[in-house]
């Protein structure tokens, strides 16, 4: 019976022996299995504090540093690891000096997994060498260049770009060989105005095109717009105001130039007969005299001939006389609100303007003169003042100017 019992003790002890080096075995084993050697090949190094350098007018210069990195990765954890989930950094936001450097890098391993399941075996390169530049940055202005023919009767306008300048930086020596950014339009027999967005160049001082030049720029394409107008030759005409005494049939005029030629958009050219300056008052002409008139233009249409004014020489008709009559019928009204306003001037000469006929029947009572004082600041004081002179006749007779005053005094009512 005892030795039954020992035998039995002695046989579960061989076997929990046994068991626990089977399951020792087991987890080895399995263990060894399921960890796999990977090599990662071409991890590109990037460099932080960038921002620094360019503070102080530095840049690393571009190149393409990478280096190999060899682990050992449990095998359900192999697809986490690649060159887009490990990042190799260089921190160079100390470097104060254009030059060649060698520094080490750290190694950021993909979000997620665990230090158990990966170990750095090996890598290709501990530090890596890479060198600081001059840096610089500058807005390039942007021309156009057409490149073709035009329909016959038009004209290639001035070119415009939004935006006007393109922003441009990188190695210092690259950016100061930009003189400006074109760009070019090509086509034949263009009859309408070009417009989108269009790739550009960049050109040398020296007239030349940059090609792969190594900059950075924060635009691709501009908006581009070139003008295709229509020209054609127009007559320039005045429009009169009676007044003075005179009318437009009591005058004769001749204008240089008679025409100008201008440009513009079918729609906006085709429609346009003539081009009318003034209007000019009568009244402000005292004699046969020549008057320098702006030319007016829409702000679609654009001046090809370059003559902004057109000289206008007026002469008035023998028939029409002048004579000075002195008044004393000075009127004051619409005062402010509060006050009350006299003349200090009691009588005024003025110009009338007629044929003799009209002016044999004009005396000082013909002749009126007032004073409106709407707008006026509220002040009390002594003012000079703008008058309108009225005639008052049977005929056309009229004054002569517009810059009659007379001297007001304003008090509080």
């Amino acid at each position: 019976m005892g030795k039954k019992i020992l035998d039995s003790k002695i046989t579960y002890i061989i076997l929990a022996v046994l068991c626990s080096i089977i399951f020792w075995f087991y987890v080895k084993t399995t263990q060894e299995d399921n960890m796999v050697t990977k090599t990662i090949e071409g991890i590109p190094v990037t460099f932080e504090g960038t921002e620094d350098l360019e503070s102080r007018g530095l840049m690393v210069l571009p190149g393409d540093t990478v280096v190999d990195i060899t682990i050992e990765v449990r095998r359900n954890a192999v697809l986490d690891f690649n060159r887009d989930t490990i990042q190799l950094t260089v921190d160079v936001s100390g470097i104060t000096e254009t030059g060649s450097y060698v520094m080490g890098y750290d190694i950021k391993w993909p979000s997620g997994v665990s230090y158990g399941d990966y170990t750095l075996q090996g890598r290709s390169a501990i530090n890596v060498p890479f060198d600081v530049v001059k840096y610089s940055e500058k807005d390039v202005p942007i021309q156009g260049s057409f490149v073709g023919s035009l329909a016959d009767g038009y004209l290639q306008g001035d070119f415009s770009f939004e935006p006007s300048t393109v922003h441009i930086s990188g190695q210092a020596r690259l950016v100061d060989l930009v003189d400006y950014a074109l760009v070019t339009i090509s086509g034949e027999d263009v009859s309408s105005t070009i417009t989108g967005e269009r790739a550009f160049t960049f050109i040398g001082y020296d007239g030349s095109e940059l090609t792969d030049l190594d900059v950075e720029c924060a635009e691709e394409t501009v908006n581009t717009t070139m003008p295709v107008l229509l020209t054609k030759e127009v007559e320039l005409k005045v429009e009169w105001n009676d007044g003075g005494g005179l009318t437009a049939s009591d005058i004769t005029w001749e204008i240089s130039p008679r025409t100008i030629m201008v440009g513009g958009e079918p729609a906006d050219i085709q429609a346009l007969q003539e081009i009318v300056l003034g209007p000019v008052d009568l009244a402000t002409v005292t004699g046969s005299t020549t008057l320098n008139l702006e030319i007016p233009l829409a702000n679609e249409l654009t001046n090809i001939s370059g003559i902004t004014e057109a000289a206008v020489t007026v002469t008035i008709d023998e028939s029409m006389t002048t004579t000075t009559v002195e008044t004393t019928d000075i009127e004051v009204i619409n005062p402010p609100d509060g006050y009350t306003a006299r003349s200090l001037t009691t009588a005024l000469s003025v110009v009338v303007r007629g044929t003799a006929e009209e002016l044999a029947n004009i005396t000082p009572a013909n002749v009126r003169v007032v004073a409106d004082l709407t707008g006026s600041s509220a002040a009390t004081g002594q003012y000079s003042v703008p008058v309108r002179v009225y005639v008052d006749s049977a005929g056309n007779a009229g004054a002569v100017g517009t810059d009659y005053r007379i001297v007001v005094s304003m008090r509080r009512s």
